[in-house]
């Protein structure tokens, strides 16, 4: 790094512009509206896949603030370093909860109220880079999907949908996000999707020069309004007994 840049920080900045979080009591991705004030939820929702992440979101009650975790890759979490914090509401800064390979702390983060959480990086045709948050079962629910596929590339050739949900028992009050395999990308949205995964790439690349620096809810798009987190918008996910957590 040169003198110049320890100044300029990552210069890359959050390209997501649109956050979706699958909650089974709402039945649907819901998503914070900043015009209305207001969550709304969206039903059915239909994405190319961009890349997939993991970390850990939820509720931190001793300082009533959300739980987010740096970004790690998809197949990295028995070896890449997860670093939970929660925010402060009520001051500047947050909190550290826990640090480490998540086998080691996911009792710890738990414990606190943190959810390992499966991110989908894809993008919404007509609306731009979107982050889809998947906790507990729908995370089971789009292994199941990946698993029945018979050609795994066509995850990066055609559309994921979830068009409808389901429940793992009848007297559920929760429902699970049903994933299906959606039609082929034409060649024009083919080069739209490579130039918005290169600023995905750029920006997850620019992350990794500096191990101490972890996404921070301020580099998310104003725009967007990511709402200070309460216990009235925070789903405790149902889990799954096939998950690393």
């Amino acid at each position: 790094m040169s003198r110049k840049e320890q100044f300029a920080g990552s210069g890359v900045s959050n390209p997501v512009v649109k956050y979706y979080t699958f909650k089974g009591k709402s039945d649907g991705f819901v998503w914070y509206n900043k015009e209305t004030n207001k969550e709304e939820t969206q039903l059915p929702l239909s994405f190319a896949l961009l890349t997939v992440r993991n970390e850990v979101s939820g509720y931190h009650k001793k300082t009533k603030g959300g739980i987010w975790s740096n970004s790690i890759s998809e197949y990295g979490t028995g070896k890449e370093e997860m670093r939970v914090y929660s925010q402060n509401p009520d001051k500047e800064g947050n909190t550290a909860l826990a640090q480490g390979i998540w086998k080691d702390i996911s009792e710890k983060a738990k414990g606190q109220g943190g959810h390992f959480t499966k991110v989908f990086i894809g993008y919404e045709f007509g609306v731009g880079i979107i982050k889809i948050n998947l906790t507990g079962t729908g995370i089971a629910s789009y292994g199941d999907f990946v698993k029945a596929l018979s050609n795994k590339s066509a995850l990066g050739s055609n559309f994921v949908e979830v068009l409808t949900t389901s429940k793992k028992d009848e007297d559920d009050d929760y429902t699970i996000p049903v994933f299906t395999l959606g039609a082929e990308f034409t060649s024009e949205q083919d080069g739209e999707l490579d130039e918005a995964f290169s600023s995905v790439e750029a920006y997850f690349n620019s992350k990794n020069k500096k191990t101490d620096e972890v996404e921070d809810f301020s580099d998310m798009p104003t725009s967007m309004g990511v709402p200070t987190y309460s216990t009235s918008n925070v789903e405790q996910p149902v889990e799954a007994d096939d998950l690393p957590f």
